[in-house]
């Protein structure tokens, strides 16, 4: 897929998310968080089925990240899949014991059911699809900055769901950041489904908290993690990328 229809692709698939957002916030009258789930689970189907059309229609699964997988690199999430399992198994824990309303589980199911459109979507669109068409274009660094930039765009769309302007500029930070962590690990890896997995987990953790109210107690651990992974892989990946064109 060349980087025009790459960049194509994104700009509606961030259009799509834009308008499910407000029709959300200002039709159905909801506010960003886990409440949002019954309208943004559709909005997150309609746009994985415009993906995988798109995919088949001008490109392959291979080409857009999904080669053979690299397994030893996969070890680089272990730390990630057992914290992220072992958060949810404590919160869950708290949740029980707390005691929870039937219509607080029904909610958690909508999220577990939401977020896994939401790791294939955009896991597929910025560490897939953009990605792989800047890099048909560009060199590693434009292509990553690209990719990363496009990544935490998407999220300044949370503003029409009722979020305030200095969360999103905030989660506009932090959602390029996270970008630096998922794009080498695409590229090492060399297949998009460990980093969905992991996406859907990490995304299903702090919904889950939010619905519930439970603060989740090794967060900061997890974060910090993420960033020595970026600090390490991102250096590395530069250096491979830079000798490939050498």
């Amino acid at each position: 897929m060349n980087f025009k229809k790459s960049i194509l692709v994104t700009f509606i698939y961030i259009v799509l998310m834009a308008i499910g957002m407000f029709f959300m916030h200002f039709v159905r009258g909801g506010t960003y968080g886990p409440s949002m789930m019954g309208t943004l689970v559709w909005v997150e189907i309609i746009s994985s089925i415009f993906i995988i059309y798109f995919i088949y229609k001008y490109s392959n699964w291979k080409e857009i990240g999904f080669g053979k997988i690299k397994k030893k690199q996969v070890l680089w999430l272990l730390p990630c899949y057992v914290g992220i399992l072992f958060s949810i198994y404590l919160l869950f824990s708290s949740a029980i014991h707390v005691g929870v309303a039937k219509e607080q589980w029904t909610n958690i199911l909508l999220i577990f059911i939401t977020v896994i459109f939401v790791g294939f979507s955009e896991e597929v669109v910025f560490r897939g699809i953009l990605l792989r068409g800047a890099m048909k274009k560009f060199n590693y660094i434009p292509a990553l900055l690209i990719s990363a930039f496009g990544f935490a765009l998407l999220h300044t769309v949370n503003v029409l769901g009722g979020q305030s302007i200095s969360v999103t500029i905030q989660q506009f930070i932090m959602t390029f950041i996270f970008a630096l962590f998922f794009i080498p690990l695409a590229l090492k890896i060399n297949n998009l489904v460990p980093l969905i997995i992991f996406h859907i987990l990490w995304d299903f953790l702090f919904l889950s908290s939010a619905a519930f109210d439970i603060t989740i107690i090794h967060a900061g651990l997890l974060q910090i993690y993420i960033l020595l992974i970026i600090v390490i892989l991102l250096p590395i990946t530069i250096i491979q990328f830079r000798k490939k064109l050498k």
